[in-house]
């Protein structure tokens, strides 16, 4: 499916856009998160760095399951239709721990978490450190150039 025509809410109908754009929006904001993680660790905001390294991870597998007719937009958790979907791919199982790794941090990287007056305010700014932010990056950058490796061999993307 390449592309397609859906009613928009006046009853014209929309060009949606094909799978194979879909997935290169995904990848051009995958390498935007990379970008911005970089300049975030090297000016260490380490938590920030993760939230980005994360973002990028999510970002690629979802372009990679766009390619394969998968779709998902509202979920944030992707690595295990990623690795459900992507058995062809050498790595996969690979990239599914690192992808769950980054996952598995969740909203911790961005939000004060309290509630527990036995416990101190959770926040992210005073909690990671640059091993951290080192350790996610190396993470989103393996699953970045694997998939990205993947996608331009099997769907030819440039």
């Amino acid at each position: 499916m390449e592309s397609a025509s859906w009613p928009n809410t006046n009853g014209r109908c929309q060009r949606l856009p094909g799978n194979k754009e879909i997935a290169q929006a995904f990848i051009k904001e995958a390498e935007a998160d990379l970008r911005s993680a970089r300049l975030l660790l090297v000016g260490k905001e380490y938590s920030q760095a993760i939230v980005h390294c994360q973002d990028a991870t999510e970002k690629i597998l979802k372009a990679a399951l766009a390619l394969r007719n998968i779709i998902i937009t509202r979920q944030r958790i992707i690595s295990p239709d990623f690795v459900a979907t992507f058995s062809d791919l050498a790595e996969v199982d690979q990239i599914g721990v690192a992808a769950s790794a980054l996952e598995k941090e969740g909203t911790r990287t961005e939000y004060p978490f309290f509630g527990r007056p036995d416990l101190p305010i959770w926040i992210p700014s005073e909690q990671y450190n640059e091993e951290d932010a080192k350790d996610a990056m190396e993470k989103a950058e393996y699953v970045y150039r694997t998939v990205m490796t993947f996608l331009r061999l099997k769907y030819d993307l440039r």
